[in-house]
């Protein structure tokens, strides 16, 4: 019963012309990610239903950490950091793993579309947005690696 909820919910929630990566839940999690955007969908009896949702080009670290059965997941898009916790270690690490091959492709497929000048372009608007205060360093140092493809 449980997994049929979980699919009424996924048709509510992703756009026909959205394709989906992965998708998972518990009872009161649903996490899926597209490939245009992650979305969270978290029902709790105390706190009502919460729901987020992320475009995946405004996705600048994804980090997570486990224990012995459970994890964190975090995902920070520019000043922003999504923190889903509580997910089964196993949800985790294949979460993770779709996230970033997914991502992956996407960069691969953007850089060999994209034109020498705009590498430039990128890079002179990442550090305006560093000098403004509006990313940290770190996300600095991320964004000009995956810019500069090292």
């Amino acid at each position: 019963m449980i997994q049929i909820k979980k699919f009424v919910v996924l048709k509510d929630f992703v756009k026909a012309v959205e394709n989906i990566i992965y998708a998972t839940g518990s009872r009161i999690v649903l996490i899926i990610i597209t490939d245009r955007r992650i979305m969270f969908l978290n029902k709790n009896i105390l706190i009502g239903a919460d729901y987020r949702k992320i475009q995946l080009n405004q996705i600048n670290v994804v980090s997570y950490s486990t224990c012995i059965a459970l994890g964190n997941i975090s995902i920070t898009n520019c000043s922003n950091t999504t923190l889903i916790k509580n997910v089964s270690k196993q949800t985790v690490s294949i979460f993770i793993d779709k996230l970033n091959n997914f991502l992956d492709k996407q960069k691969s497929c953007s850089a060999d579309h994209q034109q020498p000048n705009s590498f430039l372009d990128n890079l002179i608007k990442l550090k305006e947005l560093l000098d403004n205060g509006i990313i940290t360093q770190k996300v600095f140092e991320t964004k000009k690696k995956q810019i500069l493809g090292i």
